[in-house]
């Protein structure tokens, strides 16, 4: 009886085991179970598609937001910022060549983040929007790219973004000083003014020049000459003094906004020739200021003489060609930011 039942369950188990899903090769099935499989693998592509294309959508609203500003502000502030260290004359504690040029990508890091920073600021604004729908409707909240709500969310973000970036490389009282520039300029209306415009706007040149400075050369604290501290307040004067070259090409835009700058209050020529004559006096006193040979007054004179002649040729005087003056100011701008490196070689 026991081998009987033996062999039953023997026999069972290999009955059980040669048992299967009579549904399993039913083609209707199997071609379902494929049809799954490649709606996963679809949807898989389409979710990567959708993100890679949400990245690049992102990655192009905010190069538009500064992209106005690579000739003028990211690229001169980034070299000013990498060759001045390893000049010897502004730090007590100079850098070679290699430990400064390394750290160039940084430097360029943190110039773009401020920059990004005040113009998401700036740009948010009703009063901005309004006029660039006049004056530049390539920028993204006139282009519909992004809400004033989102715009709103992504300027509180970058502010505590720039103080960990300044943290982590460097420049981190630059920043904060920028920040709270920022924040008179455009929350406080400091830029609606020609007098608190053009004073916000010589902080803020020097605010990226000694940030990237301090990225440059990689620490939290630079130590600069005394004597520089005098350099960097002379070149405060110089740009209060003349940036309103800017406001040429915008006078449009800002007297329908009812900004008060230079040439709207006192006049375009007057304006024109208050920046003349203050660069031709700045090009000749700032060399001065570093005791150099004559060869070393060569480039701002140069820049100083081919800038002022520009600006009064009538035939240069619209927004198109006003624009272009104000490249040239910032070269000009950039000779003398490098007047220190040039006392290293030419000084007397």
């Amino acid at each position: 009886m026991m081998a009987l039942h033996s062999s039953y369950l023997h026999s069972g188990r290999r009955i059980f085991c040669k048992c299967h899903d009579p549904f399993s090769e039913h083609p209707a099935i199997t071609n379902l179970d494929v049809s799954v499989d490649k709606s996963r693998q679809w949807l898989r592509k389409q979710v990567a598609t959708s993100r890679s294309l949400h990245f690049f959508a992102l990655a192009k609203t905010l190069y538009l937001f500064t992209a106005d500003d690579i000739v003028s502000i990211i690229i001169p502030k980034t070299v000013c910022g990498i060759i001045v260290p390893f000049a010897g004359t502004l730090l007590r504690r100079p850098r070679s060549a290699a430990e400064v040029v390394l750290r160039s990508p940084l430097v360029f890091l943190w110039i773009w983040i401020h920059l990004l920073l005040f113009n998401v600021s700036n740009q948010r604004q009703a009063k901005s929007i309004m006029e660039d729908k006049v004056n530049k409707p390539q920028r993204p909240l006139p282009l519909g790219r992004l809400t004033v709500q989102g715009a709103n969310k992504l300027s509180v973000g970058l502010f505590p973004l720039a103080t960990a970036v300044s943290l982590a490389i460097g420049g981190i009282y630059p920043s904060l000083v920028f920040q709270a520039l920022t924040f008179w300029y455009n929350d406080l209306e400091g830029g609606e003014h020609w007098l608190s415009r053009n004073l916000l706007n010589a902080g803020g040149y020097l605010g990226f020049i000694t940030g990237a400075i301090e990225v440059a050369v990689g620490s939290q604290t630079v130590l600069f000459d005394e004597h520089v501290f005098r350099w960097f307040g002379l070149l405060a004067m110089v740009v209060s003094t003349t940036i309103h070259a800017q406001d040429l090409y915008d006078q449009e835009g800002d007297r329908l906004r009812g900004r008060k700058t230079i040439p709207l209050v006192f006049g375009d020529v007057q304006a024109r020739y208050s920046i003349m004559v203050s660069m031709t006096a700045w090009t000749f006193i700032t060399p001065l200021f570093w005791r150099l040979k004559a060869v070393g007054f060569m480039p701002p004179v140069l820049l100083s003489v081919f800038v002022g002649r520009r600006m009064l040729n009538i035939s240069k005087r619209s927004a198109k060609e006003d624009k272009r003056t104000f490249l040239w100011w910032n070269i000009w701008i950039i000779s003398l930011y490098l007047l220190p490196v040039s006392a290293r070689y030419f000084g007397a």
